[in-house]
Order: structure tokens, then sequence, then C-alpha cells
């Protein structure tokens, strides 16, 4: 593919990203992201034949950005000095970069009910997604930042369950991830579930 092809197609992947971050999915038509990838709808169909097509190289586009991101932070974790403050930023830091990446709007949309359905392709990324994410839950639970019962995949379920964009009616209140509600979830990460054990009545 010519380097002039493949710069559009890359465009037409980030612009239905950038479009999925903000907006449900089925409203998304593929004319609107053509317009917005400022390319012709011929074009996009020459890459993508439909949207499914176009969802799974978002999902590929994302895991990558994800694995990107947490080989960054497994570098700054392994170099960093030991000053407790320097973990607690970089693992804010890190929270903040999953959720601009979209991770709460996207997963949703982007990959099946049964993770069985995954497409093989994206498996291996998925992998090393999940495999780089739990180091860094171990790094971070040695500085005392998230509890030990936490792991990764609970760590993923609740910061993508806070970070959805919220129902139209809300959205219009507080538009975007609602960061104070991400802030309160960070925070209670360091304490786990044993909090609630002993408030919590018997059902």
């Amino acid at each position: 593919m010519r380097t002039d092809a493949r710069e559009r197609r890359q465009r037409i992947i980030v612009a239905a990203c950038d479009m999925l971050r903000s907006r449900d999915a089925q409203p998304v038509t593929l004319g609107e992201v053509a317009r917005n990838a400022d390319v012709g709808i011929a074009t996009l169909y020459r890459n993508f034949a439909d949207r499914n097509q176009l969802w799974h190289a978002c999902a590929k586009y994302l895991l990558e950005q994800v694995v990107d991101l947490q080989l960054q932070v497994m570098v700054d974790l392994t170099t960093c000095p030991t000053s407790p403050t320097i973990p607690t930023a970089l693992w804010h830091r890190y929270v903040i970069d999953l959720v601009n990446l979209g991770l709460g709007a996207l997963i949703p949309v982007l990959t099946p009910e049964n993770i069985a359905d995954l497409p093989a392709d994206l498996k291996p990324l998925r992998a090393t997604a999940e495999e780089l994410g739990g180091k860094i839950i171990t790094a971070v639970q040695g500085a005392g930042l998230v509890h030990p019962d936490v792991d990764i995949r609970t760590f993923l379920i609740g910061l993508i369950t806070v970070s959805r964009p919220p129902a139209q009616a809300l959205a219009e209140i507080t538009p975007g991830p609602n960061r104070t509600l991400i802030e309160l979830y960070v925070s209670g990460l360091r304490h786990g579930p044993e909090s609630l054990k002993d408030s919590c009545p018997n059902t």
C-alpha cells in the first residue's frame, strides 16, 4: 500500500475512533466518518467494506495504543526514583491516559460480548495488554496504591464502567467523562472490596 493510501486509511480509523468516543455507535454512519476523515465515501469503502471491518480496525488501533502506553509506563516505573510521589503521579497519569484513549467508550462498542468471539488477530494484542496491565497493577500494589485483592480485570471493568460516556440527558450536565467519578474510583482502589464486607447487609 502506498504511503498516501496508508495515511488516508489511518485518517479514517482515527476519525471513527474520535466519533465513537463521544457518541453511541449506532448513529455513527460511514458517510459521517468519511466526512470527518476528509475522504470520499468511495475511498472509505475501498478500505473497509462495511462497519464491522472498520470497527475491527478501530479495535486493533485502540489495543495498539494501550500497549504502547503500557510499555512506556513500565519503562517509567523501572527508571523512576523510589520517592512514593513518583509512582503515584505515574499511576494517575496512566489512568487518565487510558480514559483519554476512550477505553470506556470504545471497548463496549468494539469488542464482542463473548471474548471467545474476538477476531484472531486481536487476541495476541489483548493478551499482551492484559499481561502488561497486570504488571503495572502489581507495581502500584507494591506502592500501596491498589488493594491486593484488585486484579487487572477488575480494575479495567471498573474503569470502563465509570468512564463510559453518560446518557444524553446527563451529558448535558457533565459533558465528557466524569473526572470526579474517576478520581473517586481510583481513590477507592486503595481500599478494595474488604472495606464493604462488614457494612453491607446480608442478602
